[in-house]
């Protein structure tokens, strides 16, 4: 079976929208359910493709409207993107509320399979509505490590210039993580090169695709 994946944070941002024809919330504030958080991570964690760099096995990839039917999703951002000479709405992310405070994301990818087209999660993430994040990154070794200082680590080895992970600090910041490979058993082992902050809107991370106005307000329920 030919399959093909197409990670959709390359789109551009410029053509993020709501749904065309769909009536939805603007903001994620204006979304009417809202989740536990240990409800959410429970059903999601295990389940995208980031999931596939953590210890545990992963499990079966889930899709669009497979998690549409488990946890109705009120609000997506869409953006239009050219694939097979066909011009198509592409769900970026979506959005729900957390009981707790802040909102649980859902970033796509599009996976060709044959002729038939699916969008399956990509990764999974929560922001909580305080100020920032504080993770305690210098003793950290390898990404094993940083996956359990930060679970929702975002793990990118597809960039040119190296491999990374990063976490969401504040709405202007992610902490970004440099690693070197190697491999052990025939396995790749990924160790701490650098730690830094950079720019949440560098491009490098699924993070940097969340609209300003789609980012919790310290405090607000």
């Amino acid at each position: 079976m030919r399959l093909k994946r197409f990670f959709l944070y390359c789109c551009i941002l410029l053509f993020i929208s709501t749904a065309i024809g769909e009536p939805a919330p603007s903001t994620p504030h204006e979304i009417c359910t809202s989740y536990s958080l240990a409800e959410l991570y429970g059903y999601f964690t295990g389940h995208s493709i980031n999931d596939r760099y953590k210890d545990e096995k992963p499990g079966i990839l889930y899709e669009y409207q497979e998690i549409n039917s488990r946890f109705p999703i009120e609000l997506t951002r869409y953006c239009e993107i050219y694939i097979n000479s066909d011009f198509i709405n592409a769900p970026v992310y979506s959005v729900y509320r957390v009981k707790e405070g802040g909102y649980y994301y859902l970033f796509w990818a599009l996976e060709i399979r044959d002729e038939a087209r699916a969008f399956v999660l990509a990764f999974s993430t929560y922001i909580s509505n305080r100020s920032s994040n504080n993770f305690h990154f210098q003793n950290v070794q390898n990404l094993s490590d940083a996956f359990t200082l930060d679970p929702f680590l975002d793990f990118n080895d597809r960039l040119s210039r190296g491999v990374f992970s990063y976490s969401y600090c504040s709405p202007d910041t992610l902490y970004e993580i440099e690693y070197t490979m190697e491999l052990s058993d025939n396995k790749p082992v990924y160790r701490v090169e650098k730690i830094k902050l950079t720019a949440r809107k560098d491009g490098a991370s699924y993070y940097s695709l969340i609209c300003d106005e789609d980012l919790p307000v310290s405090g607000q329920q």
